[in-house]
């Protein structure tokens, strides 16, 4: 199995502060090792910053900010958003309306628009619709999948990503490319 290097996705965080900690060599880590030792990692850098939350980040008051989680300078939380379980919002981050992070490194300047969740890859398996519909939207009233899949995310190569059903109370978003602006 072809191993996947954080450096060919990631960059390392601009803030100081974090790129002191274990964060600052996300470039050198595989994907399975970095995630086998997530929790270590972050529990190092939880003791080594000086903030849990930047003093220049605004928060909505509506939001709710979980205990370990670390969030950097500039970073927009909005209304009804939820911040939780270890995760990691670098600098310039903005986090939209009624989101969820759940076990995330989210990369510089990234924004997660309104209603979006990123969290961890479950043992649940993906929500999917009937393989056929009278009408143009499914049962459940989404557009029609594409494919049916019986295949559970257990059943996966570990490491794969499983896209949810649109009308999924859960999603699974890994780490991607910040997105670059053009001069």
């Amino acid at each position: 199995m072809p191993t996947i290097n954080l450096g060919d996705y990631l960059t390392t965080p601009a803030d100081h502060d974090l790129r002191s900690t274990s964060y600052g060599h996300l470039g050198t880590y595989e994907l399975a090792d970095f995630l086998a030792g997530w929790d270590e990692l972050h529990h190092q850098a939880l003791a080594h910053l000086p903030y849990r939350i930047h003093p220049t980040a605004y928060v909505h008051p509506n939001a709710i900010i979980g205990d370990d989680v670390v969030i950097g300078p500039h970073v927009r939380v909005w209304e009804f958003s939820t911040i939780r379980a270890g995760s990691v919002l670098c600098a310039g981050v903005s986090i939209g309306f009624n989101c969820e992070v759940t076990k995330s490194f989210i990369g510089e300047g990234s924004v997660l628009g309104h209603r979006i969740a990123s969290t961890a890859p479950s043992s649940a398996p993906t929500p999917t619709c009937p393989p056929t519909s009278p009408s143009p939207l499914s049962a459940c009233g989404a557009p029609p999948c594409a494919a049916p899949s019986t295949t559970s995310s257990s059943a996966r190569p570990r490491g794969s990503i499983a896209a949810a059903h649109p009308n999924s109370a859960r999603s699974s978003a890994t780490v991607s490319r910040p997105a670059t602006t053009s001069a």
